[in-house]
């Protein structure tokens, strides 16, 4: 994004965290931030896991973190956080679309996505998103 607009990002996520640090939509917005904006993944898993001791949706943020770690090569952690948001909220079309192209990179490094089992998990994940190809495989 354009710097004014990645700063203003930056600006209202740290104002949300100072108005209500007991919240966590703020920590997700600068979480976020760090990891789409400025490709600071530890500090993004800092905050995400901030937003595990405050949030009743840890779906949310078990999805962000499982893109961060992906990102960060941790393939096991990102399956980890995939699978525990799958499992708190398996109907999530956003959470899939995000996780999608995270748990085929986990599975394929930790053999995860190896025999039926795998091979489902990959299949519920597909067509949810308008453009998804549910028949590739």
């Amino acid at each position: 994004p354009p710097p004014a607009l990645s700063e203003r990002a930056r600006q209202a996520s740290e104002k949300a965290i100072s108005l209500d640090p007991g919240r966590p939509e703020g920590h997700v917005a600068l979480g976020s931030y760090r990891r789409i904006v400025k490709s600071d993944l530890p500090g993004a898993l800092e905050e995400y896991r901030k937003v595990e001791r405050l949030s009743a949706d840890r779906s949310v943020v078990l999805a962000s973190s499982a893109a961060a770690e992906s990102d960060l090569g941790n393939w096991k952690a990102a399956a980890e956080h995939f699978r525990e948001a799958e499992r708190l909220d398996p109907r999530s079309p956003a959470r899939k679309r995000l996780l999608g192209p995270t748990h085929g990179q986990a599975a394929a490094s930790t053999g995860a996505g190896r025999g039926p089992r795998g091979q489902g998990l990959s299949r519920r994940w597909r067509g949810w998103w308008p453009g998804d190809r549910v028949d590739a495989e």
